[in-house]
């Protein structure tokens, strides 16, 4: 599929514009990540798990120290048949329940067309719901795109892009019972790596927020990154519409400067310019 993450979350929201930066230091949050994979009667079986170990030091009240499961998530795959695959994630952790993620099925037409439907993750964002894609152990206030979709489309690839566009029962709000047909949303993206190190992509979403309203909320996304050796610099910009009701239109962006020591250790630094819309 034509994701980069896993992970549900609500974005963090802020109504401030002033610029928020964040330094990622190894030594004071570390992140553990483990993955596995098995096979069982053509069942590929895989998963991670992320947790974080925090330490707050204060003068009045002393130090306070917290472990947390992140998130966990399990990936059932399998290949049905040359053509036909099927997928079916089940993720949580602290802050949700562990329950059905995803569950989608791929057609691979040709070796560059593939079509899809189900419950599948958004192709919007580089800071996407995927905790160890994020490389730092927090949300951006810029994440503003879409999460989990409802819907079906086509993925075209070659080995300098890619395009993709679905159509989707709730681009927004989509859990597995409650998809909507009344209005329909899409989601259009592509992604440019012809140059070597060097990824650009542009996306689109818009559909409704909910039942009770009747305008579409709009986001479009645009980011590059740009991988040296241990070195990984990324910007991202969001332009938004309708946000949270009509004529709630702004924006947000991220710069993030990531460099890894060594398999273990690496330290990112962020700066964002939060959601300029009211929320």
């Amino acid at each position: 599929m034509y994701h980069r993450g896993t992970i549900r979350r609500k974005p963090l929201h802020n109504k401030s514009l002033s610029m928020m930066t964040v330094l990622g230091l190894a030594s004071f949050s570390s992140v553990f990540t483990s993955a596995e994979e098995l096979s069982i009667g053509g069942v590929d079986i895989s998963g991670f798990l992320d947790m974080s170990v925090s330490n707050t030091d204060t003068d009045d009240q002393g130090s306070d120290q917290v472990i947390a499961l992140n998130s966990a998530n399990i990936r059932l795959f399998s290949q049905l048949d040359d053509k036909v695959s099927l997928q079916v994630r089940m993720a949580g952790g602290d802050e949700t329940e562990f329950g059905l993620e995803q569950a989608n099925i791929t057609y691979q037409a040709t070796s560059e067309l593939s079509l899809f439907a189900g419950e599948y993750l958004s192709a919007l964002g580089w800071e996407a719901y995927h905790d160890p894609n994020r490389l730092q152990n927090s949300f951006s206030a810029a994440l503003v795109y879409p999460a989990f979709i409802s819907g079906a489309g086509a993925k075209y690839k070659t080995s300098g892009f890619e395009i993709y566009g679905s159509v989707a029962s709730g681009v927004w709000d989509s859990p597995f019972a409650d998809t909507r047909t009344d209005d329909i949303g899409w989601e259009a993206a592509a992604r440019f790596t012809a140059i070597d190190n060097l990824t650009v992509f542009l996306g689109a979403a818009s559909g409704q927020i909910s039942d009770e309203v009747n305008f579409d909320r709009t986001v479009v996304n645009l980011w590059a990154s740009y991988v040296m050796g241990g070195l990984t610099l990324a910007a991202e910009y969001n332009d938004l519409t309708d946000f949270a009701f009509e004529g709630d239109d702004g924006d947000s962006w991220l710069l993030m400067a990531n460099y890894a020591f060594n398999q273990d250790w690496s330290l990112t630094l962020r700066t964002i310019n939060p959601v300029s819309v009211y929320i």
